[in-house]
């Protein structure tokens, strides 16, 4: 058992690298005494965006505090257990050019990091020899297939020039469920190789305000939705038992009760955001141009840019790629590619080799969207500058519902 803990431990932490930005120290922890707590950590923003497909960029991203806690002794029946306190994102359009800023790395703390890993990862093949291939291999689909991931406290915030949207949820989880969608610890099998998740979103409230040109809000408006449920259930088709992405994904969201509320100062905004989404669903969205060169100028840049590190990206894939009947590899090697890779250059490269892959395969996915409130109702407001008192008290801003 000290073996599988030696090895489970540091693939946890490196498949959790690939999303938060871990220290050299927090490699040397060790899940077997209990749970482990990991505070201030930020997001790979970079990562995120690339997993959404869309022209938004994170401002900043920030977790509080994570907790991990593994079931050892029932590791093949119960599920890892991942648990976010408070976790901060902003997020807003992405400019036409890419920031410097974004692409530069601390050079010192990379390698630092990449020593740490290649330790842990020499360490590591030296112990795992004595596993059986398949028995790991199991224990890592499980592991995978049944991660319930808790967030308490969840704060979301898109900014666009004037617009401020905020989305706060109080707890939100994700876990697995069987074919009557209930909560159960499954397995991705023949034949039918469908794996179903349900999130839940509990006490959601959504707000739209105004800011200034100083970028604060002087009136904050009525919420558009206030403390509402949400379930969604997801259904994942997959084409064989180790494909990484579903080739159907099935979308269901569900609401009991939904009272929405608009204001006359967020009914301006709130078109100003489908028309948004609306340019974001047929592409016709036009990112805003760095501060020098124009818009088009700078397009054209960015897709030459983009069309020559594609192409070096190739070469270097070609040239790196070992011809057929080379030494064979062990079951080891294999397992360590699911860790996060020794060095940055390596991590891009992989990325950017995902991305190629999703884009053949975009034709082939399908996506099935659908959604459902049992009861909704929907609030038009007019708002109003009262006075309490008329000595020496400040004005006060009413909502009153017009219709």
């Amino acid at each position: 058992m000290f073996k599988l803990e030696s090895y489970i431990t540091p693939w946890l932490l490196g498949y959790l690298d690939k999303y938060v930005k871990l220290k050299p120290e927090d490699f040397q922890l060790s899940l077997w005494g209990g749970d482990i707590v990991l505070n201030k950590l930020e997001l790979r923003t970079n990562k995120l965006e690339r997993m959404i497909h869309l022209p938004v960029t994170f401002v900043s991203g920030q977790i509080h505090e994570l907790r991990i806690h593994v079931p050892w002794t029932r590791l093949g029946s119960e599920p890892v257990v991942v648990t976010i306190n408070t976790m901060e994102c902003i997020l807003k359009i992405k400019d036409s050019t890419p920031e410097e800023a974004s692409s530069m790395k601390s050079s010192a703390s990379s390698k630092q990091l990449a020593q740490k890993k290649a330790k842990i990862k020499a360490k590591q093949l030296q112990e795992a020899e004595a596993l059986p291939p398949g028995y790991l291999q199991s224990i890592l689909n499980r592991i995978i297939n049944n991660v319930n991931i808790v967030i308490n406290n969840l704060i979301l915030k898109f900014v666009e020039d004037d617009i401020v949207l905020s989305v706060n949820v109080k707890s939100a989880e994700v876990y697995s469920v069987d074919g009557d969608w209930l909560r159960a610890f499954v397995d991705l099998a023949q034949p039918d190789l469908v794996l179903r998740r349900v999130i839940n979103f509990h006490d959601l409230t959504a707000c739209l305000d105004k800011r200034n040109a100083s970028g604060k809000i002087e009136t904050y408006q009525d919420p558009l939705v206030y403390r509402c449920s949400v379930m969604c259930r997801i259904h994942m088709t997959y084409d064989s038992l180790h494909a990484k992405i579903p080739t159907t994904t099935m979308l269901h969201i569900m609401c009991e009760k939904l009272d929405f509320s608009l204001t006359d100062t967020q009914l301006p905004m709130f078109l100003r955001l489908i028309e948004l989404v609306l340019a974001l669903y047929y592409g016709t969205l036009e990112l805003p141009s760095g501060p020098s060169g124009s818009a088009d100028e700078n397009r054209e840049n960015s897709e030459t840019e983009s069309q020559a590190d594609m192409s070096g990206v190739q070469n270097e894939t070609s040239q790196e790629t070992p011809p057929e009947g080379s030494a064979e590899e062990s079951w080891s090697s294999w397992a360590w590619s699911w860790v996060a890779p020794a060095t940055a250059t390596e991590e891009e490269a992989k990325e950017e080799e995902e991305e190629l892959n999703l884009k053949k395969k975009k034709d082939l996915l399908v996506l099935s969207l659908g959604g459902y409130i049992k009861k909704a109702s929907l609030v038009f407001k007019l708002t109003d500058t009262v006075t309490e008192s008329p000595y020496y008290n400040p004005q006060k801003v009413v909502f009153t519902p017009l219709m």
